[in-house]
């Protein structure tokens, strides 16, 4: 059986956590599939799956060791999960978690949000403007969320593979 992966990449504070708990909360999205959420991350806003609809379950994935296809194979058969929502450490390159994936899984959405915020963190500034190709002076305050859909997936993940290695 094949298994949809919604990933969720981007900064940390963003807000991943946050929408993947609104998502989970909305029946138009949840109508009882079982669902494991793997944070690869720990923020400040913590889960609480008694809170969601149906079957949803919680693992953590702490280090980039325990990502690998056995590890996820056994997470989702000991959770019989139908499908998997991934909250992605954002200092972790994407490339680690594809190679990662059990054969039968796909992404079937990546969102990446970003967010520089009222302060203008010249950090989070930098890293939005060299991975979208924004302009300086149009990153202050910016707030993103960009969707990846399945469709659009494969080819467009080569492209920012390819920018990725080129930004570094």
């Amino acid at each position: 059986m094949d298994v949809a992966v919604y990933l969720f990449t981007g900064f940390l504070e963003a807000g991943k956590t946050t929408l993947i708990s609104e998502t989970l909360q909305d029946e138009k999205f949840n109508s009882g599939e079982k669902t494991l959420i793997l944070a690869c991350e720990e923020g400040v806003e913590e889960y609480d799956p008694a809170s969601f609809p149906g079957d949803v379950s919680y693992e953590s994935i702490d280090t980039l060791s325990q990502l690998n296809p056995d590890k996820l194979a056994a997470l989702q058969r000991k959770h019989a999960a139908e499908r998997i929502m991934i909250e992605y450490n954002g200092m972790w390159m994407n490339d680690d978690l594809y190679r990662a994936m059990p054969e039968n899984w796909y992404i079937y959405q990546e969102i990446m949000l970003a967010d520089a915020g009222e302060g203008g963190d010249p950090i989070v500034e930098l890293g939005i403007q060299k991975r979208l190709h924004i302009e300086p002076q149009l990153v202050h305050g910016f707030k993103a969320v960009i969707e990846l859909h399945r469709a659009d997936f494969h080819d467009l993940a080569h492209q920012l593979m390819a920018q990725d290695l080129a930004v570094q």
